[in-house]
C-alpha cells in the first residue's frame, strides 16, 4: 500500500472592525463659476468635492489653496482635506484668478461666488447651508479672511447665485497675507526691495498687468488700494470666529501678517484664536502633522459641528 500523504488546511484568521471610518466619495472638476479673463469670456472656475458618507446633513469646508498668488491649484494640501473629510466634513477646495491673468478683486470675487454656488446646491451636496465655514492657504488665506469679514456685508458678491448669502460661520487661516505692502516686515533688505518691485506677484495680483489695462506701480506706491484690499478693516461686530496659524521659520510672508488680522479681531471683540507653529515654514511637513490638524478639529467642532 502506499503512503497516505496529510495536507493540513491552513487556518484563516477572522479580522473584526469598528466601522468608524466613513467611505468618502471624491466629486471632481464641478463647474461654480464662468468668469471672464481677457478677451475670453466664459472661462470655467472649477471645485473639487470630498463628500463623507453619514446619512446626514454635512457642514462644509470651503478650502483655497495658495499659489503665490500666480497659480491656484485645487488639487493642492490633500492632507488636511482628507482630515477633515475623514471627521465628517463636506471639503470643496476650488481654483480661483490669479496674477496677471487678473487681479484683485477677481480672486475675492470668485471665492464668494464659490461659496454661494454651495449654499445654493446644499441639498444636492447634502449640506447644511447654515454651516459652512472657509480655509485657506498663504494667498488662500488672505482669500478666506476676506469671505470672512465681508460675507454679511455683501461687499464683492458678483456674478451667479447672488440670491443666496456668501456669509461663512468661522475662518481657518493659515500663514495668509492681511496687508499687502507689510509681507516682508522683518525680513532682509534685499527682500524688502523685491517685495516692493512693481513685478513682485503681490504688486501683480493687486495691480493686474500693463498690457491688461493693469497699473505699473509697487504696492507702496498704492497706498490707498492697499488698505481697500486689506480684510482687517473690514472687521467689525457681525465678523465671525478665526483661528489663525504662522510658522516662525517663514521666509516668504512675515509673521506680522496674521498678527495684523488677529489684532484687528479681538479689537473687534470677536472670538479669535492664533497659533505660532514653532519651525514652521510657509508650507512643509510641519502643517500636515496631527498637533496641527486637532487644533483644527477642535475649532471646527465648536463652530460647525
Amino acid at each position: 500500500m502506499g503512503t497516505r500523504i496529510m495536507i493540513q488546511k491552513a487556518q484563516s484568521k477572522l479580522l473584526k472592525v469598528s466601522q468608524q471610518a466613513l467611505r468618502i466619495d471624491l466629486i471632481p472638476g464641478i463647474t461654480y463659476s464662468q468668469v471672464s479673463v481677457h478677451s475670453y469670456p466664459n472661462v470655467d472656475l472649477k471645485m473639487d468635492v470630498l463628500r463623507p458618507r453619514t446619512g446626514k446633513l454635512l457642514p462644509a469646508m470651503i478650502f483655497v489653496t495658495g499659489g503665490g498668488f500666480i497659480t491656484s491649484n485645487r488639487a493642492s494640501h490633500l492632507e488636511i482635506r482628507m482630515c477633515l473629510a475623514k471627521a465628517g466634513y463636506l471639503v470643496a477646495s476650488i481654483e480661483y484668478r490669479f496674477a496677471p491673468q487678473a487681479n484683485l478683486p477677481a480672486p475675492i470675487i470668485d471665492t464668494k461666488t464659490a461659496i454661494r454656488y454651495l449654499r445654493k446646491n446644499a441639498m444636492r451636496f447634502g449640506v447644511d447651508p447654515k454651516r459652512i465655514g472657509i480655509m485657506g492657504t498663504s494667498a488662500g488665506g488672505y482669500l478666506s479672511c476676506f469671505a470672512g469679514v465681508t460675507g454679511h456685508s455683501r461687499l464683492f458678491d458678483v456674478g451667479e447665485n447672488t440670491d443666496v448669502s456668501s456669509e461663512v460661520s468661522c475662518v481657518v487661516d493659515f500663514y495668509g497675507v492681511t496687508d499687502l505692502s507689510r509681507m516682508a516686515d522683518g525680513f532682509d533688505e534685499k527682500t524688502v526691495r523685491a517685495y516692493d518691485s512693481p513685478s513682485a506677484c503681490q504688486a501683480l495680483w493687486l495691480n493686474g498687468c500693463t498690457i491688461c489695462g493693469g497699473v505699473d506701480a509697487s504696492v507702496s506706491a498704492r497706498s490707498e488700494e492697499v488698505q481697500r484690499y486689506n480684510p482687517a478693516n473690514y472687521v467689525d461686530e457681525h465678523t465671525p470666529p478665526f483661528l489663525l496659524f504662522h510658522g516662525t521659520k517663514d521666509t516668504l510672508v512675515s509673521e506680522v501678517e496674521t498678527d495684523i488680522m488677529f489684532q484687528a479681531l479681538r479689537a473687534k471683540g470677536i472670538e479669535a484664536e492664533r497659533y505660532l507653529v514653532e519651525g514652521a515654514g510657509h508650507g512643509g511637513s510641519h502643517w500636515v502633522q496631527p498637533e496641527v490638524q486637532q487644533v483644527v478639529l477642535n475649532f471646527l467642532a465648536k463652530h460647525l459641528s
